[in-house]
């Protein structure tokens, strides 16, 4: 449609990711985008308006748009203008605390009900992974596929780049770990190509201490160098290395909210991933390993419910 007389919105959730969205579909479409509009809306009546001045809304990442700007928009666009949403609920946001298993039941139900309001509704699921290695989808999805609100469902790309690095360590020799790393990477590949995700906080404490050691690395993925970020502020950017700083692996059966930066933190990678497991990170009981895992195959249950 951009590109080809259709006058059309584009939506994002926020700046990063439309600056990102946006000059790939600049790229493509060159003059012929001059009817387009890139916008991120800061209220559901911003969205409304935008629909209104358009003849097709395409909202990306859409999952990060609140459920209530949709349920309106659905409920007042006119019937000549189309709408595609493209979202992923593996990566919702949200902080919801470790085995609130209603919190999710409700996100997911407000967001199921807000998709079928809307008229005419027709829905597709894309398979086609076009960024990770072979390699790197394998892990991810082998790791996380019974961990994530829903098993991730994406075709193993053809091409190979080597396997994933796997690296334990602990808190107290982790920056000297990830500074050494990084030095090296430096020696094959430009600083805007490695990023470093931690998954949790910490990430512009982290930034700050690489930055005294004198490595070139930023806190934003639009600035230049190694960027150092949260699985959120990194979403929908690609990194061709990407080193992912987490926890123990078990511990991301505990929480969705885990398993989903984690899934949004290793799929930015399209070359190489290497993932630093630092051993007293996060600690967890064996009883509420247990107990969500045993909540877990429920609300799977509910989310495939009509689906």
């Amino acid at each position: 449609m951009i590109g080809c007389g259709v006058s059309v919105g584009f939506v994002c959730p926020n700046q990063s990711a439309l600056s990102v969205s946006k000059n790939g579909l600049l790229h493509m479409t060159g003059s012929g985008a001059e009817n387009s509009y890139f916008f991120v809306p800061q209220n559901a009546d911003e969205l409304i308006q935008l629909a209104d001045a358009v003849e097709h809304l395409i909202i990306d990442e859409a999952q990060e748009i609140p459920v209530t700007w949709l349920s309106n928009l659905s409920k007042r666009l006119a019937r000549h203008v189309g709408i595609t949403l493209f979202y992923d609920l593996n990566q919702l946001g949200g902080n919801i605390p470790n085995r609130d298993v209603e919190r999710y039941k409700r996100r997911i139900s407000d967001w199921k009900h807000m998709i079928c309001v809307f008229p005419d509704v027709q829905k597709f699921c894309l398979m086609i992974n076009y960024r990770n290695s072979r390699e790197i989808a394998e892990h991810y999805v082998g790791l996380l596929a019974h961990a994530l609100p829903a098993k991730p469902m994406a075709d193993i790309p053809a091409f190979e780049t080597g396997d994933v690095v796997l690296h334990r360590t602990n808190c107290k020799d982790l920056q000297d770990v990830l500074g050494s790393l990084i030095r090296r990477l430096l020696q094959q590949h430009g600083a805007t190509d490695i990023g470093v995700v931690t998954l949790g906080s910490g990430a512009g404490r982290l930034c700050g201490v690489l930055r005294e050691r004198k490595l070139p690395v930023c806190e934003q993925p639009w600035e230049c160098g190694v960027v150092i970020a949260s699985a959120s502020t990194i979403r929908g950017h690609e990194r061709r290395v990407i080193v992912v700083v987490t926890g123990p692996a078990d511990s991301l059966e505990r929480n969705f909210g885990v398993a989903i930066d984690a899934y949004i933190a290793m799929s930015r990678a399209v070359h190489r991933l290497f993932v630093i497991e630092v051993a007293d990170a996060w600690r967890i009981s064996e009883a509420e390993l247990f107990t969500w895992r045993q909540e877990l195959p429920s609300l799977r249950r509910f989310w495939n419910k009509g689906s």
